[in-house]
């Protein structure tokens, strides 16, 4: 199975390299790296962070946010079959991310963690 994430949160990040293990995942912590892959790979599951660069509630039209990840991936029409999950803390971001990627869920972090237990051929997303 294909999977992205775009986080910066160490502890986030070591937790979803624990969820997936055995199978593909590209984990990056910036704008410029996640439309590089995004364009050029798909992907089962697409989990997006809002705030990166270590910061909290950034503003969305900061360049490097999710916010510009999910507009990227809805005006170049990408990842058609993918299953996109917003898991951002951020509830500005969160509803700015989910107004360009109207087919995306929204599971925060904190709710997230307790769904991605064991493979995930068996996620309930």
């Amino acid at each position: 199975m294909m999977i992205f994430v775009l986080e910066d949160g160490k502890k986030r990040t070591r937790f979803f390299r624990q969820a997936c293990i055995g199978h593909y995942l590209d984990l990056v912590d910036n704008v410029f790296e996640a439309k590089n892959h995004l364009a050029n790979k798909e992907y089962q599951y697409i989990f997006l962070d809002h705030d990166l660069d270590d910061l909290q509630f950034v503003d969305s039209c900061n360049p490097d946010t999710g916010w510009q990840v999910a507009k990227f991936i809805n005006n170049n029409k990408l990842q058609k079959d993918a299953t996109i999950i917003i898991h951002t803390l951020n509830p500005i971001g969160q509803i700015n991310m989910k107004h360009v990627l109207p087919r995306a869920k929204v599971i925060p972090f904190t709710q997230l963690k307790d769904m991605l237990s064991g493979d995930p051929s068996q996620w309930q997303l």
